[in-house]
Parts: structure tokens; C-alpha cells; sequence
């Protein structure tokens, strides 16, 4: 494995701990805290130009450093912090936190690596020496396409080398540009030399309007004065901000027209742009640097001739261009000589230095990068600590047959939130295999990534040596279950990093056993619960800010890493210290129901409910199980069913054809009612009348109760609102749960109505469980029930 950058550093003891954490399983369960900071003053673009820092709020919209939307998701003002200031060879610069994460590409390194600005200060051979650190140009920024009266070429041309002072004028030799400029005018203008000068052409109307009083009307001479351009000189020219913001396309026909006429370009494919406006200078290495090139500006004293007489003429800016994805030249004698090494984009630096202590802010973005663009088109970044621990492990293990497993709740949260800064942490000693979601490890070694949507997807993988889980308090228990085989051959460590979002199997098995003093838990993982200001830097008004305003069970999950119910529970009312009992006998007359969720990739599962005749409900078994043909779903059934004495099944309506397939085979079953809010009002009116149970040893079914949710109210649809019916719970890891609302709409009456009673008047034990591999009379029983099945 080749040698990569560590230069990352905790900003907590908290953080430190976890990182170097021996136990077998970590768990930091944090609040909001793991921020990096810019000065609150920096500038940073937008759809709608440069806006300070300190402006912005969650839901702006900013870029990325592929020139993509990006929107902001978090603001944490971080107060007073030590600042540096990074000034680079083109004479921009900017001031950032010491713990600010920083894109940077090192001469001779294939990949770019990203280092905190203290590390960077202090490793001063990284920019200083021959490794010449520079921070990557950032990509052709996307802005929306605007609607333009004057074609983007043509005010090209006007701000280079037009007169817009009186009347319109073009002054060119070049004929190409001209029937350009001719081509691209609106409707009713036309361009024609004039006979005074050679070189000088004027657009004019066609057919001359007049307002009311006479005058002449120019609809070109109304837009350049609403654009505060008309009557304009050379040197008080600038492009304005509507067409800075145009597309790619529009901003690439702009600055063609810009360098078409006071462009030039040398043999050696030197680019420049002169201009005795400052401001239109400035203008033009904005445009240059949003679509992804660089520019910088140099002044050059003029002087002209008068009468025999030298005198000092206008101060003149120089603008050098180095522009690898566009040609900045549309004109044939000049675009011909147009060549550059993409390469010399990137920003170098020149000089770091402390700045003392400034007013500074952290933002989270929705980027895949993570990253975002600040003044200058720079790129800058943000990361977590799980990549690093795993990243500490792959450098531990560099066999070829070692494997590394990190896994996400979802795809979407795998390759907006996992991926990316495992990949920016890491390309450099790999490469990415995104058909196989496999990371190869140059000199041997993969790590595989798997999501809880496909709970089977990490079974088969050997040789584990870690084992990352990101936001593992979103999994379900069944994925955990097959992670948890993973680590067992080689005992690997495994990473839990999450926010607290429920009381589920993380809670359940881990964190409260901890937290209750179980010595076995306790020698088995370190649990780190971080609040947000454990964070040094985390600002300590806006804690106590929401500490004071927010409701304090929530704050303590946000702000204060501590597990508690989720938030929009369907079944709020089920109480696991009420509701979760230990295996026991059911009193005579107990009726046996199952219902079934059919499943492949997602699990098949059966729930077994007996009811007694006074109508109270105990879920007494389950089976949950993925990868199931309908052959071994019928054979779970019917090991269910000899065990139990089930009377009936109500399944998913969704398979007639399994349906068929059971009654075919002796066993009695039938579409299950399949209204979702009918079922789920009866079987949460049994819970919160305590007319339901559950044994202790149906996990899953536990599990997902503390995880089975409605929508969040910011992701309904626009016709929706809190109190709608339209409302539906999440469709995720539910599979229990629907079994629960079939059961609940179709034995709702058992014990409520005479009528429906109807006692088997034998008496009923609830056995322990069994294996059918090992429990002889169970076998038999089955042999004896299966001579109705028939082959599928």
C-alpha cells in the first residue's frame, strides 16, 4: 500500500478518544459539533454574486467545486478563533480557521490530499519548497441561462473596443467579426461603417422610431443605461452583473467578445487583456476563473505622443489568462494560436501567517464534495472522523486478501455523505470501482461499501479487518445482525459514528446495558456521547440559545448526543418497559393468527399472534428472513403452524399466486385487509389500551417499533400538511409492522363481540423455541402435515 497524508488532528479529547479507540466495538454518538470555520466576513458566491459569509442562512444556495448547486444545510457561527491568512501567487487571498480543511495538490503527487490550515502552516515545505501545494481551480461554475436582448458577444465587443458614450459604435478591421456582430443584433438594427473612419462602424435602427415629443428611440441605447453603461468611457467600462451570472455558454460568448478586441495572444500562446478599466479588469478575471481558468492582473504605465511632445498616458491593467477548458478567442487569427496545459490552473500558494483572533462561521453543505466556493473561486472542504479510524486500519492491514466494509442506512446517504470524503481521504492509495461499490487498494486490499437496503449485500465477505458504519442508528436490526457476522471471524473492530435518532437495537443492546453498568458491554465497546459544547469551538450562546428554545428532549438528541424516542413515532404509545414481556403461558381459549410481508431482497416475514377471549393480543413469535423462494416461506409457515396451531394466515395481497400456493398446500390463507390507516388506528388503540404484547425475544419486531416513522413535515408535498390524512408513514424497514396492521384489521373483533369468539376449549402453552432440525416430535408433526404438500 503507498504512503498517504495523515495530517488530519482531533479537535477534542472526546474526538481523540474515539480515534484511537482498542475496543472491539466504538460508538460516538454525537450532538451537532464537528465544525471548521472561515472568517465571517469572507465573501462566498451564490447565484446572485459574492455574499458575505456572515449573510448566509440555511437553504442558500452556493456552488461547489465542480461548478454545481450546492445548498446550505448547516450555519455555525463559531465566535472568536485563532485565523490565518493564505495568500496565493495571483494575488488573491483569504483568511480561514487553524482547523479549517483545505483542498490541496502537491507537485509530484498524483492525487490531492486535504490538511487543516495549522498542519499546513507549520509544514511549511509543502508550500514554500519544491513541492509548490496549490488549491485546485475550481470547475465551470453553472449559472442559470438568462434572456438577453444584447447578445453576450456583442457587449463583448462593446466593453473591449465599442464607444457607447454618444451613439454605438464597433471599431474593427476584422470582417469575420463584423458579420458576427451583424448576425447576432435584434431585430430592427442594422451595422454600418462610417464613411469618416475605416475602421468604425455604428448600430443604428432600421427604421428610425420616435417617442412622443420627436426623439429618436434605441432600444440598444435604453438597455446600456439601464445597465448604468450609456455615456460611458474607457476607463469607468464594466460587464454587468447579469451577464457575469449568465450560463457557461453566454459567459464564453462574452468574454470571446472582450478578447476578440482587446485581447491579445502571443506565438507561445500567452493570452492578455488590456483594459484602462480597473473594473472591467477585475470583471474579466471573474469570468475567466468561473469557467474554471485563472487570471491575474498586472498595471502597465502608457504614454503617447502630442504635438512632438512624450506624455504619461492612462494607467493601463494587463490581465494574464490561462483558460484550459474554453478558448477565449472566437475570431480565426486569433483562436488559431490558442494552446495551454491544463495544469497551470490550479492556485498556487505563496504565503500562510497568522492573523491573531477573528470573528469567524462553519457551514455544512449538501455537496457530494462537501466543498463550496469562496472569493477568488477557491475551493474549500469539511470531513468527519470514521473515514480517518478506518483510514488508520487500512494502513494497519496490507495483505491482498484483507477487506474493509463501510455501510450506510440508504444509497442516497452513501454517496452524498459516506463516499465522498472516504474518496477524498483515500484516492490516493486507490481506486473506486463504482459497478462493484469496491475501493481497490493499490498493493492489495479492498474495502467494500454496503447499504441497510440490501441487508445480505455484506455476507460473503472474509477476512474482515474494520468495519465502518455511518449513521448506524438507522439501520435495522437485521443488517447489524450480518455486520456483526462479518467481524466475527477475525474479531475486527467496528466504528459505529451516528446521531441518536431512536431507542432501537443500538440503544437496546449497547447503550443501555452501558449506560446500567454491564460490565460485559462495558469491556466490549467504548461509547463516546459528545454535546455540541464539548466542541472547543462550538459557540456557547447558540447552545444555550437552543437549550432555552427548543423542547428539551429534542435539544438533548441534537445538541446533546443523547438517545430517546424518535421524533413522528406511528406507535408513540408502545412502551418497551410496559409492552415487552418475558415468554410465558397464554390462558385457554387463545387463538393462533399469523401475518405475512412477502419478501426477496427485502426479508419475507411472519408474525404470530395469539388472541384471548377476552380479546388481549401477544405477539409471540416471528420469522425474518431475506433471500426466501415461496418453497421455504411455506416451509417456515409450516413449522409455524405445527408449533402453534395457527388458524389462519392474513398475507400481503400483492402475491395471489403465493396465496394460491399455501391453500394449495393445506395451509388456510388469505388476502389480509390492506387499509393502512384503519389498520393502523386498531392496532395502536390496542397498544395504548394495553391489550397488546409482545415477547422479549421478537427483536426485529422491537426493533421496529422504536424506528417506524411519518414523513418529516419538510418532506411533504406541497397538498399535504400535519394533520392530513394524505399523511403515510415512511416505507422503510417496516416489514413487521405490516404484518402487525394486517393481524390488527382482521382479529380487531376477537373478544369484543360474542358473536366472533369462538374458544378452542383445550388448553394452550407457548413453547419455547425450537429447531425443526432438532426437535423430533416437531419433525414428525410436519412429515405428517406436508403429505397435503405438493412439490413447487
Amino acid at each position: 500500500m503507498g504512503e498517504a497524508n495523515l495530517t488530519w488532528s482531533p479537535h477534542s479529547k472526546k474526538q481523540a478518544d474515539v480515534m484511537f479507540s482498542d475496543k472491539r466495538i466504538t460508538i460516538a454518538g454525537t450532538g451537532v459539533q464537528w465544525g471548521k470555520a472561515v472568517k465571517s466576513t469572507t465573501v462566498v458566491l451564490t447565484p446572485n454574486g459574492y455574499v458575505e459569509a456572515r449573510h448566509l442562512k440555511v437553504g442558500d444556495v452556493l456552488f461547489d467545486r465542480d461548478g454545481q448547486h450546492t445548498r446550505i444545510i448547516g450555519v455555525y457561527p463559531q465566535g472568536q478563533r485563532p485565523c490565518y491568512k493564505i495568500e496565493l501567487t495571483d494575488r488573491k487571498s483569504f483568511i480561514v480557521d487553524e482547523e479549517h480543511l483545505n483542498v490541496i495538490k502537491r507537485r509530484g503527487y498524483a492525487k490531492e490530499e486535504i490538511i487543516t490550515t495549522s498542519e499546513l502552516y507549520k509544514r511549511k515545505a509543502i508550500w514554500a519548497g519544491r513541492s509548490k501545494a496549490q488549491i485546485p481551480a475550481v470547475k465551470p461554475i453553472k449559472f442559470e441561462e438568462k434572456k438577453f436582448i444584447i447578445s453576450p458577444y456583442i457587449m463583448g465587443v462593446l466593453l473591449g473596443d465599442g464607444g457607447i458614450t454618444s451613439s454605438i459604435i464597433v471599431s474593427s478591421t476584422d470582417d469575420e467579426l463584423i458579420q458576427r456582430v451583424r448576425s447576432e443584433l435584434p431585430f430592427g438594427f442594422q451595422i454600418n461603417k462610417k464613411v469618416s473612419d475605416g475602421c468604425d462602424w455604428t448600430i443604428t435602427n432600421v427604421n428610425r422610431q420616435t417617442n412622443d415629443r420627436g426623439h429618436g428611440l434605441n432600444v440598444l441605447k435604453n438597455i446600456l443605461r439601464l445597465y448604468g453603461l450609456f455615456g460611458k468611457k474607457s476607463n469607468a467600462k464594466y460587464i454587468p452583473l447579469e451577464y457575469k451570472m449568465g450560463s457557461i455558454k453566454q459567459r464564453v460568448a462574452l468574454l470571446n467578445g472582450l478578447m476578440d478586441t482587446d485581447g491579445t495572444v502571443e506565438k507561445n500562446a500567452k493570452m492578455e487583456f488590456y483594459s484602462v478599466s480597473e473594473r472591467l479588469a477585475d470583471d474579466v478575471i471573474f469570468l475567466v476563473e468561473s469557467l474554471g481558468g485563472k487570471a491575474w492582473k498586472l498595471e502597465k504605465k502608457t504614454s503617447f505622443t502630442h504635438k512632438g511632445e512624450k506624455k504619461q498616458g492612462q494607467l493601463c491593467y494587463r490581465v494574464n489568462i490561462i483558460s484550459p477548458r474554453f478558448n477565449p478567442f472566437w475570431l480565426s487569427r486569433k483562436a488559431e494560436k490558442y494552446f495551454v496545459h491544463e495544469n497551470t490552473v490550479n492556485k498556487l500558494i505563496k504565503h500562510i501567517e497568522p492573523v491573531g483572533m477573528m470573528e469567524t462561521i462553519c457551514f455544512k453543505v449538501d455537496s457530494p464534495t462537501e466543498t463550496f466556493v469562496i472569493e477568488g473561486q477557491v475551493v474549500t472542504h469539511n470531513t468527519a472522523v470514521g473515514v480517518m479510524r478506518l483510514k488508520v486500519a487500512m494502513h494497519q492491514h496490507s495483505d491482498p486478501s484483507d477487506n474493509f466494509i463501510v455501510t450506510s442506512p440508504t444509497y442516497k446517504i452513501l454517496y452524498q455523505s459516506t463516499l465522498p470524503p472516504f474518496l477524498k481521504w483515500n484516492e490516493a492509495i486507490g481506486r473506486y470501482h463504482k459497478k462493484d461499490e469496491m475501493f481497490e487498494i493499490y498493493g492489495g486490499g479492498k474495502v467494500w461499501f454496503r447499504t441497510n437496503q440490501n441487508p445480505d449485500s455484506v455476507v460473503g465477505i472474509t477476512r474482515v479487518r474494520h468495519i465502518l458504519c455511518d449513521e448506524a442508528g438507522l439501520y435495522g436490526r437485521y443488517f447489524w445482525d450480518n455486520i456483526q457476522a462479518r467481524s466475527s471471524f477475525m474479531q475486527c473492530p467496528i466504528s459505529i459514528v451516528t446521531s441518536p435518532y431512536s431507542l432501537n437495537w443500538l440503544y437496546t443492546d449497547f447503550i443501555r446495558p452501558y449506560m446500567n453498568g454491564d460490565e460485559n458491554i462495558r469491556n466490549l465497546i467504548h461509547l463516546c456521547q459528545a454535546r455540541s459544547d464539548e466542541n472547543p469551538y462550538f459557540p456557547r450562546d447558540e447552545y444555550e440559545l437552543r437549550r432555552q428554545t427548543m423542547d428539551a428532549r429534542r435539544f438533548n438528541m441534537i445538541y446533546g448526543g443523547s438517545f430517546d424516542k424518535a421524533e413522528g413515532l406511528v406507535y408513540d404509545c408502545f412502551d418497551q418497559r410496559k409492552h415487552v414481556i418475558e415468554r410465558k403461558k397464554l390462558p385457554v381459549g387463545t387463538r393462533f393468527f399469523g401475518g405475512i410481508d412477502w419478501g426477496f431482497t427485502d426479508p419475507t416475514v411472519i408474525i404470530v399472534r395469539g388472541v384471548t377471549e377476552d380479546g388481549v393480543h401477544f405477539q409471540v413469535d416471528e420469522s425474518y428472513k431475506t433471500q426466501q423462494r415461496l418453497s421455504d416461506t411455506l416451509d417456515e409457515a409450516y413449522r409455524l403452524s405445527c408449533l402453534y396451531g395457527i388458524e389462519k394466515f392474513y398475507a400481503d395481497p400483492s402475491r395471489p399466486d403465493a396465496i394460491a400456493e399455501f391453500n394449495k398446500n393445506g395451509l388456510r390463507c388469505v388476502p389480509a385487509q390492506n387499509e393502512i390507516l384503519p389498520g393502523i388506528e386498531k392496532h395502536y388503540e390496542l397498544i395504548k389500551g394495553d391489550d397488546y404484547f409482545v415477547f422479549k425475544d421478537c427483536k426485529y419486531t422491537i426493533d421496529e417499533y422504536e424506528t417506524y416513522h411519518y414523513q418529516d413535515p419538510k418532506d411533504l408535498k406541497p397538498n399535504q400538511n400535519q394533520g392530513d390524512k394524505l399523511i403515510m408513514p415512511v416505507d422503510q424497514m417496516n416489514h413487521a409492522m405490516d404484518c402487525q396492521r394486517y393481524l390488527s384489521n382482521s382479529t380487531w373483533l376477537i373478544g369484543r363481540s360474542r358473536n366472533e369468539v369462538k374458544s378452542t376449549g383445550t388448553k394452550v402453552t407457548i413453547p419455547a423455541k425450537v429447531s425443526v432440525n432438532t426437535d423430533l416430535e416437531l419433525k414428525k408433526l410436519m412429515r405428517k402435515m406436508s403429505k397435503k404438500k405438493e412439490v413447487l
